[in-house]
């Protein structure tokens, strides 16, 4: 099955997409400062810089080593390094931005949704406080 098949799957939400052993192999120079959340901590937003795309090489669940390509499309390259992070010990809060921007669900909710689901900026902006 082809990483774009499983692409489909993954935005549709039909199945799941097992990435066995996933690591990033590419990161792209350019960077954006996105709104991360994490059931770790489950009431803080904060904002953390990414990389706009990655290439992640991972293992099928039939031991195939397969490529994927993630961009901005559907935020898989900002939850993948998420993802990723989680696997080498790397938590949200430690790739905070800058401590102005922990806050909490109700603020961000009331302060920041509306820009979008997770209000994307570019690097050179910054939050106003």
């Amino acid at each position: 099955m082809s990483a774009r098949s499983q692409t489909r799957w993954w935005i549709s939400g039909a199945e799941p997409w097992p990435f066995v052993n996933p690591e990033i192999i590419r990161r792209s120079e350019d960077k954006i400062i996105v709104w991360d959340a994490c059931l770790s901590f489950l009431s803080i937003f904060m904002q953390v810089e990414r990389h706009r795309e990655i290439t992640v090489r991972y293992q099928n669940l039939n031991g195939d080593v397969v490529e994927v390509d993630a961009g901005e499309d559907r935020n898989l390259s900002e939850l993948l390094q998420h993802e990723i992070d989680h696997l080498e010990g790397i938590l949200a809060i430690d790739r905070v931005t800058d401590v102005k921007t922990i806050v909490t669900r109700e603020e961000f909710e009331k302060r920041y949704r509306d820009a979008s689901p997770y209000a994307v900026v570019p690097v050179s902006n910054t939050v106003e406080t």
